[in-house]
């Protein structure tokens, strides 16, 4: 009589080409009715491996999961994303020196999502990508909003509470006017900057009929910041001679292009002095010669003439 064989019913990891049993995979409620099987195409282990580089190339953790999602063809439910980073938070906070990569992400979402911890309900229909309940866009979205709202925090933190918008963006225009060709070498320096920029929005304010103050008692605060900040001199220096004027020419020539932009024929002016080639005539020559104990240095004296521009020392 023949023995039976039981084997396991396996299946291939379309990322690391590896064969395990079935338990290795995670698995879907219904069967693909293409691909005419239920498990994920990719091992527990490497599915893993799909938000962690989603994360490592600066997205969410929100977008590295729909990303995911999207790829392995499984619905983004919100509710079950939210349990899931609700239960990772929770690690996270026990042991502070972990962060998201250190945790089987996708695994607690899918126990949320049709495993152990499923949050279906009767009526609920999740079968792929397509019953996905947030579409790319909310999430892009939702990212630009979280974006715009902590820029508003840093504007307020930076400038105080202002009335609108618009305030914010003349207060940081005027801040990079004043300081387009400053350094700013303290954090009391960036403060005058800062009030200076604050008393002309106020003066502005009550030229447009905004604010009550009285321009008499915002305008010497004006010239006090000016004059405390070094920039209340209007007298507009030129250069004196004509020396002065060359050289402002050439270092705006230097401050503008490069040496090799500026010297476009580089044949032409390479070693324009002559003293590489004074150099290897008179130094590095002679010197191998001796380590070599070879006196072939037929250089005469009169030769050090063709060097121009060098002044040589000899008799």
């Amino acid at each position: 009589m023949a023995k039976k064989v039981m084997t396991e019913k396996t299946s291939v990891c379309q990322c690391c080409k590896h064969q395990y049993g079935i338990d290795k995979f995670y698995q879907k409620p219904t069967e693909d009715p293409i691909l005419k099987t239920n498990v994920l195409p990719y091992c527990e282990r490497c599915i893993e491996k799909i938000p962690q580089l989603y994360l490592n190339e600066g997205k969410t953790l929100q977008e590295a999961i729909w990303l995911t999602c999207a790829k392995l063809d499984i619905p983004y439910i919100e509710k079950v994303f939210t349990a899931m980073k609700t239960t990772v938070d929770g690690y996270i906070e026990k042991n502070e020196n972990k962060t998201y990569l250190d945790y089987d992400l996708f695994k607690h979402y899918y126990h949320s999502l049709w495993g152990y911890k499923s949050l279906m309900t009767d009526g609920c229909v999740w079968e792929d990508f397509s019953s996905s309940d947030v579409p790319q866009q909310t999430l892009e979205e939702q990212e630009e909003e979280k974006q715009i709202l902590e820029e508003y925090e840093k504007l307020k933190l930076d400038w105080g509470e202002q009335d609108d918008l618009e305030n914010y963006k003349y207060l940081v225009y005027l801040y990079n006017r004043y300081t387009q060709n400053i350094q700013i070498v303290n954090p009391q320096q960036e403060d005058l900057y800062k009030d200076l920029c604050l008393a002309r929005l106020e003066k502005r304010k009550i030229e447009e009929g905004k604010s009550d103050g009285s321009i008499d008692k915002i305008q010497p605060r004006i010239l006090t910041l000016m004059s405390k900040l070094k920039i209340d001199n209007f007298e507009n220096k030129k250069a004196s001679s004509l020396s002065e004027q060359c050289l402002i020419g050439e270092i705006a020539k230097i401050e503008k292009y490069t040496v090799a932009d500026y010297w476009k024929d580089k044949k032409k002016y390479v070693d324009f002095n002559n003293i590489r080639k004074y150099e290897e005539d008179c130094v590095l020559r002679p010197t191998l010669n001796s380590l070599v104990d070879n006196r072939n240095f037929d250089l005469d004296l009169e030769d050090l003439d063709k060097y121009r521009g060098i002044t040589v020392p000899y008799d």
